[in-house]
């Protein structure tokens, strides 16, 4: 009965439609009250509001064509499983006795294990985004999806989202639309108590068309939606709902978002429902287009005498690879730094694969993650202190989304210098190593640069590629060769002895380790014999080569990072786990730096070549 509903076929919804979606819709609100109180938690009040939104666009969906609906507001989780089971993803009962369970997918939030759910949210405000990450993958993969966000009334407040309405129009997202479950109640009170808001004027300002109609009213949102679909641009329906709808004493209560009622309340409010109801047929689902990397072409090598930036290496690779697939199935993401972080001939050459952000990071790789999750190779450029620092949650959500993400993040540690503080990103490490299917990367001169590049676009995984960003010198061997030369691979995890010595070891990664082999030269012309080990993936330590440094009886960390949260720190732990003796240095950045030359920044912090050769040298004396 509702296959015309596809797509919004059907030029109007009869009245057997609608009959039979408000029937759906009583049943998956006595769902959602019945899985709320047997879990004793969720959030019933904006789940029965959303529902019959959730049912409506459910019916719609093409599968064929690639469709997604993306929930931003994740804690009507009860409302999208009541809808789904109701719509045929998944079996109603099963629904209700998982909800909130040990071992169940339906978890409090959004489950990607669950059919129907491309997307697992609860961060609130970052829905938009990934709506605007399908719509352009789709575009650019050449299919011809339709993208559809459903969202709370109350995020509207979030930065983020005026982020996302201003690139949806920019990058002309025209299959994109939003839905607001315009409730008018928040968790602590109504949304004018709150923080007021002029929701519709903030879409029409960012050039989004924009309709209101009552949310609760099928044909009145089917038309509204349907109007969507031959819009030129981004299109906004704002649902005019009621928090709590269909439970005598409890609509407009802001108490009931996250409140279940009592067995004893929900034994008297079946909302008049006898029977398991309605359910529609098994219905598949549009799966996302899984990763497909792309050829890395052939290693760039610089000459042993060649000096240039990491970041700079990083943009020829890119380029280089951006041209052998002439740019299908890449993204790069800008954030008005094209010139620094080095994509600005991607820009010039591939403009349908570049995505300007401008001054809006947040987005950008909220964005960037759902464009990875729906099959690009896409990477999110910028300075570490805003493609990190700024971002972390975004990223922890991509992360928590199993999205293959490539961020390059440049202006790492004290070797940015003059900008000072602010723009000196001294914890890296350590917030990348609380993602857990992130892979760090640190490169040490342009060679390795243009080989981790070449990987990254071939690897399924999400990636960070931590660079700095002063020039630096190509690493050699003893006889003045490159060190990764025209036949290294990068390999995952692997480290790599660029000396070797008895008297101590030290460990380093990234920049760093052209200073590390100063300091080697120093020492060995003091009859000093040092080993000089190289990580190239911070978090992941061959036992191996850890135990042959501590064989020297001195090891000592380098590293252009807080030091109490860096590699000393996990040197230090995998040496007392293992039961190894050896005397442990851990050098690094000890506070904030200041606005001064690197070199300057390094002599202050007690990092110089020198210094770390001092520390070798009393080390071994004491």
């Amino acid at each position: 009965m509702l296959e015309s509903i596809r797509r919004w076929a059907a030029r109007n919804l009869d009245d057997r439609q609608v009959a039979l979606l408000s029937e759906l819709t009583s049943y998956a609100r006595r769902d959602i009250l019945r899985m709320t109180t047997e879990a004793g938690s969720g959030h019933p009040g904006g789940s029965l509001s959303s529902v019959g939104i959730y049912l409506l666009i459910l019916a719609a969906l093409d599968a064929e064509n690639g469709d997604q609906l993306v929930v931003s507001h994740g804690h009507t989780a009860a409302g999208i499983y009541a809808a789904l089971g109701r719509m045929g993803f998944v079996e109603p009962e099963k629904v209700v006795a998982g909800f909130r369970r040990k071992g169940s997918p339906y978890e409090g939030h959004p489950s990607l294990q669950v059919p129907g759910i491309s997307w697992c949210s609860g961060a609130l405000g970052q829905g938009l985004s990934v709506g605007c990450g399908f719509a352009a993958a789709a575009r650019q993969q050449g299919k011809d999806s339709r993208i559809y966000v459903v969202m709370g009334d109350g995020e509207q407040s979030k930065g983020q989202l005026s982020e996302a309405r201003e690139f949806a129009v920019s990058h002309g997202l025209n299959r994109l639309t939003a839905v607001i479950d315009y409730n008018r109640q928040q968790a602590s009170g109504s949304l004018e108590n709150i923080l007021p808001q002029q929701i519709a004027a903030k879409y029409r300002a960012a050039g989004w068309t924009v309709e209101q109609v009552n949310g609760h009213d099928f044909s009145a949102l089917y038309q509204a939606l349907k109007r969507a679909e031959g819009n030129s641009c981004p299109s906004v329906v704002i649902a005019e709902t009621v928090m709590g709808c269909g439970v005598p004493g409890r609509e407009n209560d802001y108490t009931f978002h996250g409140a279940p009622l009592s067995r004893e309340k929900l034994e008297s409010c079946t909302l008049g429902l006898k029977g398991t109801g309605p359910r529609m047929p098994k219905k598949e689902t549009a799966a996302l287009s899984g990763f497909r990397g792309l050829d890395g072409g052939k290693r760039k090598v610089y000459p042993a005498d060649a000096k240039t930036d990491l970041r700079s290496a990083f943009g020829t690779a890119l380029l280089d690879v951006a041209r052998s697939s002439q740019g299908k199935g890449l993204a790069v993401f800008d954030c008005d730094l094209m010139e620094s972080v080095k994509v600005s001939d991607i820009s010039k050459e591939f403009p349908a694969s570049f995505y300007e952000s401008g001054i809006a990071e947040e987005n950008a790789v909220t964005t960037a993650a759902a464009m990875a999750k729906a099959g690009m190779v896409t990477f999110a450029a910028g300075f570490s202190a805003f493609m990190i620092d700024e971002v972390y949650s975004q990223l922890r959500m991509g992360d928590i989304n199993h999205a293959p993400l490539k961020i390059a993040a440049t202006h790492c540690g004290l070797d940015v210098g003059e900008d000072g503080k602010t723009h000196q990103c001294l914890d890296y490490l350590s917030l990348l190593s609380n993602l857990r299917h992130m892979q760090v990367l640190t490169p040490a001169d342009p060679n390795q640069t243009d080989a981790m590049v070449r990987y990254m676009v071939q690897s399924g995984e999400a990636q960070c590629l931590c660079m700095g960003r002063s020039k630096t010198a190509v690493l050699t061997n003893e006889d003045g060769t490159p060190f990764f030369g025209k036949d290294y691979q990068f390999r995952y995890g692997e480290g790599h002895w660029l000396r070797r010595g008895k008297d101590a070891a030290i460990i380093t990664f990234g920049m760093m380790a052209p200073k590390a082999l100063e300091a080697w030269e120093e020492l060995r012309r003091r009859g000093i014999e040092v080993s000089v080990y190289l990580i190239s993936c911070p978090g992941i330590y061959s036992p191996e080569d850890i135990k042959a440094t501590a064989n020297t009886g001195l090891v000592v960390t380098y590293e252009d990072h807080f030091v109490e949260s860096g590699i000393g720190k996990d040197i230090g732990a995998f040496l007392a786990q293992n039961g190894l003796f050896c005397k442990l240095a851990c050098l690094g950045v000890k506070e904030y730096g200041c606005s001064a030359k690197p070199e300057e920044l390094y002599q202050m912090q007690g990092l110089s070549p020198a210094d770390l050769a001092n520390v070798i040298i009393r080390g071994i004396s004491s």
